[in-house]
């Protein structure tokens, strides 16, 4: 749920998108950026999930 609602709160508040990033949430740079934040914080999540072999 989390990750769905990372995905697509820039999106749904564009104004605060921009407000926070100087960027609306439309520019390709922040889109590529965004993607990019999304693929880290989902490796971290599921490494960190993983379980450990023994």
């Amino acid at each position: 749920m989390m990750i769905s609602s990372l995905t697509i709160y820039p999106l749904l508040y564009s104004g605060v998108t921009e407000m926070i990033t100087g960027k609306p949430a439309e520019d390709p740079e922040f889109q590529k950026q965004w993607a990019e934040f999304l693929t880290q914080i989902s490796e971290r999540i599921f490494e960190y999930v993983k379980p450990v072999k023994e």
